[in-house]
């Protein structure tokens, strides 16, 4: 036997109100919604041994596989963590990044990117900027930056062997 637990009515004075009416309305609505889908008042729930629901060898294999690529990717990269603090450099002649650095660069500066990592270059003064790499960068062989003030982060992908600006 199911017994609906939301057949309690609401209250008069939210029934009056036309800014809460709706609102309670949609809520147990969605409410009742739920509690079907998750079995309503039936036991499926409790009936559902834990095994079932979440296969422990399985799953603790996997974590431990991806676990070991990454540590080896990391191991193969300059990794920083997410919150690390970029190098930042200005510059107004020809300049090879390091992994993390920050350029800030100015009268026509060549700028080559790192072999991996991430960098981001800056324009400094309008003139022509140009960043290049001996890998590809968004396809290309190098791209120029013109515009004083625009910056382009660069990631490399070792999957694809390749630079992108993101």
């Amino acid at each position: 036997m199911k017994v609906d637990p939301f057949v309690a009515p609401i209250p008069r004075k939210i029934l009056n109100d036309p800014e809460l009416r709706p609102f309670f309305e949609y809520f147990i609505r969605w409410a009742h919604d739920i509690w079907i889908r998750t079995g309503g008042g039936s036991d499926d729930v409790k009936s559902t041994q834990n095994r079932d629901v979440y296969d422990s060898t399985g799953y603790a294999a996997q974590v431990w596989e991806i676990k070991k690529q990454l540590e080896c990717l990391s191991n193969s990269y300059d990794y920083v963590p997410e919150n690390s603090i970029f190098n930042t450099v200005s510059v107004s002649s020809n300049y090879t990044c390091a992994p993390f650095d920050f350029v800030n660069a100015e009268k026509k500066s060549e700028i080559t990117l790192p072999q991996h990592g991430e960098c981001v270059v800056r324009n400094a003064d309008n003139s022509k900027i140009k960043i290049k790499s001996t890998k590809k960068i968004n396809g290309h062989s190098q791209i120029y930056i013109n515009k004083k003030g625009t910056a382009l982060h660069f990631k490399y992908f070792p999957q694809e062997d390749e630079w992108f600006f993101v």
